[in-house]
Parts: C-alpha cells; sequence; structure tokens
C-alpha cells in the first residue's frame, strides 16, 4: 500500500506565501502562520519517519506551489492501492483537532478516521478531540482510494497555534500521531 500525502494550501517561495488567506492573526510578538508551511512541515516529517520504516509513499504536492484540487486529485487517483491523507491546519476560533471522511465514503475510509481518532488522546492528553465529521470536501469526496482530510489544531486560536504549530515539537507530535494511525492503518 501507498501513502499518498498532501500538503494543504500553497507554500513559501522566494518569502511570498502562496496561499490568500490560510494565515494566523499576526500576534503581538510579531510572529505569524502561514498554513501552507505547517502542513508541509508535518507532511515532510511523515516522509522522514514513513522512508526510515519502509513505508511506500508519494508526496502530491513536492513543490510549494498551490496545486488546484482537481491537479490533487488527478494526480493521487494515479495510484492504486493507496490512502490519501491531507493534512490541514484549523481556523475559525475552536480548540482541538478532527478528521473529515467524504459524505458517502467507504468502510476503509471510516476506518482510517476512527484509527486517527483512537490515536489522538494519547498523543495530546487534555486536548479537544472535535471527531470524525463527514463533508464533501472535494479531494476526499474525488479521490478513489480510502481518503480523510486532518484538520490539526486552530491557526487563530494562540495558544494552539504557538505550542503546537508553529513549534519544531509540537510539529514533531502531530507528525508521530498521524504517522502511528497510518502504521495502524496498513496493519
Amino acid at each position: 500500500m501507498v501513502v499518498l500525502l498532501d500538503a494543504g494550501h500553497g507554500g513559501m517561495i522566494n518569502g511570498d506565501y502562496q496561499t490568500s488567506g490560510k494565515r494566523s492573526p499576526i500576534w503581538e510578538d510579531g510572529v505569524q502562520l502561514f498554513e501552507g508551511e505547517f502542513n508541509r512541515a508535518v507532511k515532510y516529517r511523515l516522509k522522514e519517519m514513513f522512508q526510515m520504516e519502509g513505508i511506500k509513499y508519494v508526496d502530491i504536492n513536492p513543490s510549494d506551489e498551490d496545486l488546484s484540487l482537481s491537479e490533487r486529485v488527478a494526480i493521487a487517483n494515479n495510484y492504486d492501492d493507496s490512502i490519501y491523507l491531507s493534512i490541514h491546519a484549523n481556523a475559525g476560533g475552536g480548540t482541538g483537532c478532527e478528521v473529515f471522511t467524504a459524505i458517502t465514503c467507504s468502510s476503509a475510509s471510516t476506518n482510517l478516521a476512527k484509527i486517527i481518532e483512537s490515536e489522538y488522546v494519547p498523543h495530546f492528553p487534555g486536548e479537544r478531540w472535535r471527531g470524525v465529521k463527514k463533508k464533501d470536501f472535494y479531494v476526499v469526496q474525488h479521490t478513489k482510494m480510502p481518503a480523510v482530510l486532518v484538520e490539526c489544531f486552530f491557526m487563530d486560536t494562540e495558544r494552539e497555534c504557538k505550542k503546537y504549530l508553529m513549534t519544531k515539537h509540537g510539529r514533531s507530535q502531530v507528525a508521530k500521531w498521524l504517522f502511528n494511525s497510518i502504521v495502524d492503518f496498513l496493519k
């Protein structure tokens, strides 16, 4: 099985963020998070972890350009015997993490989402789990393989942004959570 990794949105090219919006407020200390940069940092850590364990993976969007959703799906749908993980940071003033599948999805997608849910508390004790949810985000609706979209903490909630989304340790925790979830699913 091949793990298809999709870091949502664009990254930074020559100091310019590639996706409008999709960023934290500028905090009082002058720092700001760009979602695509966080998503890519987690994806890069996952790639390292998969490589060390001999797990096959494909980076759906290896550049920092913001590929369209249809391009991401077209690339993914070239792979058989695979699973699709779309990595995001959340926004909207909440707390915690959640995982999405398509409204009409395979039992394998639901199973993957439930494993992600079960791995959450051991990795983030005391943090809010927002649930397994169904919504027809384009990438989970149109991919042909089991697919989930994970929203990892809130970039517009200062404590979560600075604790998990902006730190090397927090990003490693997120990657370890997702890595362990995928390893459990692959068993």
